[in-house]
């Protein structure tokens, strides 16, 4: 008697553990797909942001800004989105239009690509180089303190083929770091430095990696560039 049970309830379990491994399989390449699509979707929404547009353009991909500032005089608004991948600074004129924006990755294993006729770069993973073998940058701006934010960015014009528009590349600490992004080629130098690109000429700065990228209709902002976290008083 109990050698026709015992086959049987052997026989019941190995058809029970075929469709608890079936299950699992399906449940974790449904993640898998669901995780591609969802970081696909990610970095469609970066590759839809432009200024000159409104910022209810901005709200529509990016939900709510969780912080929004109004320059000194009034004519100027800056809007801070925050998600888990990365932080949105849109900078408006008084009526809100977007005058410039940047993006800063906080999640290193985020990487978009953003490319156009000039330049083709992989956020998170480009370094600077990437954009200076062909190019010389029209601005440089960077500062290296104790409590302040740390940062070095690098502004580039590329004329009609950039649709007259201006490019910024570098790092933000705001954003997620990473060994190569070392700037004490910084120290010593002050925040508003006018020849900053030219005192760095012969310094390694092509070898930080991108992690914060804008674009500029207009650079004649009242905010500083890309997001400050030392303005931040909570994230998610």
């Amino acid at each position: 008697m109990y050698k026709l049970i015992i086959p049987i309830k052997i026989h019941k379990i190995k058809i029970n553990l075929k469709i608890v491994f079936s299950g699992v399989f399906l449940v974790i390449l449904l993640y898998f797909l669901f995780s591609f699509f969802y970081t696909q979707y990610k970095y469609s929404l970066i590759k839809k942001l432009n200024p000159n547009v409104q910022i209810s353009y901005f709200k529509k991909y990016l939900g709510e800004p969780v912080i929004i500032n109004f320059s000194k005089n009034n004519q100027q608004k800056e809007y801070i989105f925050i998600n888990k991948h990365f932080y949105t600074q849109a900078i408006t004129d008084k009526n809100d239009k977007v005058l410039g924006f940047f993006i800063t990755l906080k999640d290193k294993n985020f990487n978009p690509q953003i490319k156009n006729q000039v330049f083709q770069i992989t956020l998170g993973k480009s370094t600077l180089y990437d954009i200076a073998k062909n190019y010389q940058p029209e601005k440089c701006l960077g500062f290296l303190g104790n409590t302040a934010r740390n940062y070095y960015l690098e502004e580039y014009y590329f004329g009609r083929v950039g649709k007259y528009l201006k490019y910024v590349f570098g790092y933000n600490d705001a954003g997620f770091y990473n060994e190569k992004n070392n700037l004490s080629f910084l120290i010593g130098k002050t925040k508003n430095n006018d020849n900053l690109c030219e005192n760095l000429k012969n310094k390694n700065t092509k070898n930080i990696i991108i992690n914060t990228y804008g674009v500029l209709m207009d650079n004649n902002l009242e905010f500083e560039y890309a997001v400050d976290k030392n303005t931040l008083d909570f994230d998610f």
